[in-house]
């Protein structure tokens, strides 16, 4: 028996217009209502970004998250600030130009540059 709320694929040829073909189907919850697409985390952050609570992620990669950060992209934005902070990389090719600037001016190291903030609020406002 299937777990509720999961899309599952039925067998082939099982379809009601004859077409042979698997064709994925979306299970009941276990209140007994489907699934929507406004429940999705992409539209959430797009609704809260029109409602002035979510905007672009402070990755530079341009996914529009409620948060400062897509899930997952803390990893990569530290990893892109140890590898600027070691010199193995600039600011520009890793974030952008945009970005690179938005971080705020870099400050020089013995190796490479750190960023003057480290506070998602101040990046977001100046993308």
């Amino acid at each position: 028996m299937p777990i509720k709320g999961k899309a599952v694929k039925v067998k082939a040829g099982s379809g009601k217009d004859g077409s042979g073909k698997s064709k994925p189907v979306m299970r009941t919850s276990a209140k007994g209502s489907k699934r929507s697409a406004a429940n999705s985390t992409k539209a959430k952050a797009a609704a809260a970004a029109t409602n002035g609570n979510g905007g672009p992620c402070v990755c530079g990669c341009g996914a529009v998250v409620a948060n400062y950060l897509k899930r997952g992209h803390v990893k990569r934005v530290d990893s892109y600030l140890a590898a600027i902070k070691r010199g193995e990389a600039t600011p520009e090719k890793l974030f952008g130009k945009k970005v690179a600037a938005a971080w705020g001016p870099w400050k020089t190291t013995k190796q490479g540059a750190v960023p003057a903030t480290h506070d998602y609020s101040k990046v977001r406002a100046a993308l």
